[in-house]
């Protein structure tokens, strides 16, 4: 969610001298969740991270990941 939505509030003019953000999309969507916006960024990276697994290894793999059966080797 926080990927596709914080595009939006871009400026693409050619005008503007800066990127500008109309509004921080982090901090929305921690409000709309009761979380920080740390937390919502903390979280796309780890999406991210799931999803490039799931390219490299599986599907299988992601499931594994998100349901908690993923062994952690470095845990051990």
């Amino acid at each position: 969610m926080y990927e596709s939505r914080k595009r939006q509030g871009e400026r693409t003019d050619l005008t503007s001298a800066q990127n500008v953000l109309k509004f921080n999309t982090a901090e929305e969507i921690g409000k709309e969740y009761g979380v920080s916006h740390m937390t919502v960024k903390r979280d796309a990276e780890f999406s991210k991270s799931v999803d490039k697994v799931a390219n490299e290894i599986g599907e299988n793999a992601k499931e594994a990941i998100l349901s908690g059966q993923a062994n952690d080797r470095k845990s051990k």
